[in-house]
Parts: C-alpha cells; sequence; structure tokens
C-alpha cells in the first residue's frame, strides 16, 4: 500500500493501480472485475458537497467483490470531483480513496447534515451485526468518528436506508430471504453528536422480495414497498408498528413485465417516486407523503420513462436542511432563513380549482400567498378557484425570526386569447432550443422580464425593451425554464425554453 492506502502490485504481470482488496484476496482475473462494467448496487453511491469548498463533492461507495468472506462488498471508498475543472465540465481530482475494508451491508449509503447545518453525517453499518461506522465530512475532509453498537442485530440483505428530512430518525428496511421475510429498523438520531437511539425492529412475512424505504417531507410518514404493496407508518405514533396501514397494492399492470414496487424515494418536489422490480418504463409516485392512509394517493405506473429501468432510483439526501438552531452544536453562526418554492396542479374535475403545495425550506413559520386575483392565504396548502381563465402571478412569501423570502411564478388558468386587454403584444422566442443567446421579441412597452428553472427557482431577471432582445443563457445549465413578462403588475405572457 502507498501512504495513502492503495494498493499497488504486479497482476498478471502488469502493473495495475488501485486494484481492489477484494480483487487481490480473490486472485481473480482483472477483466472479471466488477468495477469495469459498474456496480450493481441499489443505494451503493452517493454525493455530497465538500462544505467551504465551493464546486467540489465526495462520491462515497461501496465496492462490489469476493474475499475469503464470500461475495458481498467490502470496501469504502471515495472520490472528490472539482466541478470547475476540464473547463467546467467536471474533474475527478481524487480517484477512489480507501476508508474502510469489511464486511459490510449491500449498500444502503445515506446521510444527513450536521446540526451546525455545515456538515455531513455519513454511516455505514457491517454485515448481520449492530456496529456502525460513522463518519464527518467537513472543511477538513472526511473523518471517522468513533463506532457504534447499538440495537440488535442488522441482518444484511437487499433494501434501503433513509434519514427523515429533519434528519431526526433512521430507518432501514432489508429483506433477507424469501424464508426469513423483510425486518424495519427505525432510530432516533442526534444531529449534535451523530449518535443513533431507541432502536426499534420488527419483521414481516415470509415470501417478501426485495423493496426499499422512504420518508415523507414532514418527516412523520415512513413509507416500505416491497414488490406487491407499500405500507405507511406514523413514526409519531405510541405504537409505531400498530399504526401500519396497506395505501397501494399491485395492480397488476404491465407493460411487458410486472411494474412491481421497489425502491422509493423522496424528490425535491415533496413526492415520492419509486421504480418497478422489472424492466419498465415507469415510475410509481406517492402525490401527497404527508396525509394519513390512501389520503397519500400512491399512483402505480403514473410517470412514463423515455427508456427501461430496472429497479434503481436517485439516491440522495435533504441537501436543504440547515442548523438547529440555539442547539449546543449551532456553533458556526448560520441562520434558518427561510427559502420560498411551491408547487401547483390543477384538478382534473374543475381546471380553474388549483391545488398550491409549499416546498420551502430552511424552517418558514409564516405563509402569505398572493393568487394573482386581489385573493390571498396564509395557509400553508391552499386550495384557490379562480372565477375567469387567464394568467396569474402567484406569489409565495415565507418567513421567521431569521428573514422572510418571495418567489413568484406565472400561472396560466384556461387559455388565453390574444384579443384580450394586456394580452395583444406579440411575443416570440427564438431559437428555442437554445445553447447560447437567444432572441425574444416583444410588441408591447417596457416590461419586466424573468426566467425560472424546472423547480420554480428565479435564476435571471431584467428589463425588456420593444423590438429585439439578447439574451445570453449561456451561464446556465441545460433543461427546462419558464419565462414571465409582467407589465404594470399585471402577468402578460409566459412560456417554456429548452437549453440545451
Amino acid at each position: 500500500c502507498d501512504e495513502d492506502g492503495n494498493v499497488l502490485f504486479y497482476f498478471n504481470g502488469q502493473d495495475i493501480e488501485d486494484v481492489s482488496f477484494a480483487e487481490m484476496l480473490n486472485g481473480s482475473n482483472i477483466n472479471d472485475d466488477p468495477a469495469h462494467i459498474g456496480y450493481d448496487l441499489p443505494q451503493g453511491a452517493i454525493v455530497l458537497p465538500w462544505p467551504e469548498h465551493p464546486d467540489h463533492y465526495f462520491l462515497f461507495h461501496e465496492t462490489l467483490g469476493t474475499s475469503w468472506f464470500g461475495w458481498g462488498c467490502y470496501e469504502l471508498r471515495y472520490s472528490i470531483i472539482d466541478m470547475n475543472g476540464n473547463n467546467g465540465l467536471g474533474e475527478v481530482i481524487q480517484r477512489r480513496r480507501f476508508l474502510l475494508y469489511e464486511p459490510l451491508t449491500f449498500g444502503q449509503l445515506t446521510a444527513t447534515k450536521h446540526a451546525n447545518g455545515r456538515d455531513w453525517w455519513l454511516l455505514v453499518n457491517t454485515r448481520d451485526s449492530n456496529l456502525y461506522y460513522r463518519y464527518l465530512l467537513d472543511p477538513s475532509g472526511v473523518r471517522r468518528m468513533e463506532d457504534q453498537v447499538v440495537g440488535e442485530t442488522v441482518l444484511a440483505g437487499v433494501g434501503q436506508a433513509v434519514f427523515s428530512p429533519d434528519g431526526t430518525r433512521y430507518a432501514r428496511f432489508n429483506t433477507v430471504s424469501v424464508e426469513a421475510g423483510r425486518f424495519v429498523d427505525i432510530y432516533s438520531f442526534d444531529r449534535c453528536s451523530g449518535l443513533l437511539s431507541n432502536p426499534l425492529k420488527f419483521q414481516f412475512d415470509p415470501n417478501t422480495l426485495a423493496g426499499g424505504a422512504a420518508i415523507s417531507p414532514n418527516s412523520r410518514y415512513l413509507y416500505i414497498a416491497y414488490r406487491l404493496a407499500v405500507d405507511q407508518y406514523d413514526l409519531q405514533a405510541s405504537d409505531i408498528l400498530a399504526s401500519r396501514q396497506i395505501v397501494a397494492e399491485y395492480d397488476g399492470f404491465g407493460d411487458p413485465f410486472a411494474t412491481t414496487f421497489n425502491q422509493i424515494q423522496l424528490a425535491p418536489d415533496g413526492k415520492i417516486y419509486g421504480s418497478a422490480a422489472n424492466g419498465t418504463n415507469y415510475l410509481h409516485i406517492v402525490h401527497q407523503p404527508d396525509l394519513p392512509g390512501v389520503a397519500c394517493q400512491v399512483e402505480q405506473h403514473a410517470y412514463r420513462l423515455p427508456t427501461k429501468n430496472a429497479f434503481s432510483i436517485p439516491n440522495f439526501p435533504n441537501y436543504r436542511l440547515g442548523p438547529i438552531d440555539g442547539s449546543p452544536c449551532d456553533t458556526l453562526g448560520l441562520n434558518n432563513v427561510p427559502v420560498a418554492l411551491f408547487r401547483y396542479a390543477t384538478d382534473t374535475m374543475d381546471y380553474r380549482e388549483v391545488v398550491f403545495h409549499d416546498l420551502s425550506y430552511y424552517e418558514p413559520e409564516e405563509w402569505l400567498w398572493d393568487f394573482g386575483d386581489g385573493n390571498g392565504s396564509t395557509d400553508r396548502h391552499p386550495t384557490h378557484t379562480y372565477t375567469q381563465d387567464g394568467l396569474y402571478e402567484v406569489c409565495l412569501t415565507v418567513s421567521n425570526v431569521n428573514g422572510e423570502h418571495t418567489l413568484c411564478r406565472p400561472v396560466l388558468i384556461g387559455t388565453v386569447s390574444t384579443d384580450e386587454p394586456g394580452q395583444a403584444a406579440a411575443v416570440r422566442v427564438f431559437p428555442n432550443p437554445v445553447q447560447d443567446r437567444m432572441v425574444l421579441e416583444w410588441g408591447g412597452e417596457t416590461a419586466r422580464f424573468t426566467l425560472s428553472d424546472a423547480l420554480g427557482r428565479l435564476v435571471m431577471q431584467g428589463t425588456l425593451r420593444k423590438g429585439n432582445n439578447a439574451i445570453n443563457l449561456g451561464r446556465l445549465p441545460a433543461g427546462l425554464y419558464v419565462y414571465s413578462i409582467v407589465q404594470d403588475g399585471k402577468a402578460m405572457s409566459t412560456g417554456k425554453i429548452i437549453k440545451q
């Protein structure tokens, strides 16, 4: 080994750099190394931003291989990516650095923010044990903290681990075997010390195949997906096991293979998405995961993908978690200044009825909605019915003792005729899709122009003049954007722009 722990030796007469320990112990052919084709390992990698190192990211991952213990996971490694390198395309500046060699559980890498709102906790469980390795990622790099032994043995299987969005709970789902069945382990977590406590374990029916776990945005409901059904548990109930409700059962759909349930993941839009346990073009969606029972609205094979996907789902923690204000570990002077964010959907029976869903983060305490038609609300997730079709600028202001933030988005109700007052000015955007520069041709008088990304975050704003307006999008990443033109406080036009 060199001083960084990387293995350097001759293999079949060839000098191989950074060959895995498992490969060395087994003596297998280098061409059989899974690293050459990727590791088929659910939740086997996770990306965390390096605190106080802008545009630098740690990629943690386990590896698959064979040793005297048999086939399995034995290594925890990391790489560092500098997104400013390679002319802005990103560059790996440290590759596959060694952290740990032990028989590990299969994947289930997950993380949560430290109570200081800057650093990250990463937990790794050893196979068939109750031993957890604890790592802290801070500005100095990744450090191994004191190991913890807690609760009963966690039998290794295929499944998923998850922290609650607020970081106070840690849960794991494991399908051990057809005979043994599936296990759920739930713990309390201290974001300050990084320690688990209050372990709870329960076992369910045998003959259950793989699945996954996710927790609702309000950190109250735990969802367990397992091939033929999805369960919901209330983490605030005095008896969590007794709170179990089956919120979905496989409906028999297949195209061409069965779209049974597998891994699930809470997404930034506040919904939970789930993969199928076969190669299909579909994802399942839990539309209202903060609501109890079937009110959570599980829609099976709801989202059609452009290509087939088997088993996998993106793995990421809650990047929007701030400090625990006033805690002993709140030592960095960071405050939870809220950021406004929301999504909306129209009712399928009445298109003028709009359901707004708050996605704001950094602990907002008050919500103030302006629906753009002279009405408003202080509810967190309001429903509003418009009396006539039109283009409305909806604004949400969120606040707490540390500050406030406002986000405005255009909402189109029905169809708007260009003959209506305020809509006569012509708008033309070209080219669309665009790579760097576009031209917005505006037929009206001076107006305000805003551009938001697909999550509703403002990325650009400026003033439009009558005629052709050149707009440079070269600094923006590829994706879908929505523009809005507002004149004298009235939304005049909105549209979509695709950045290539």
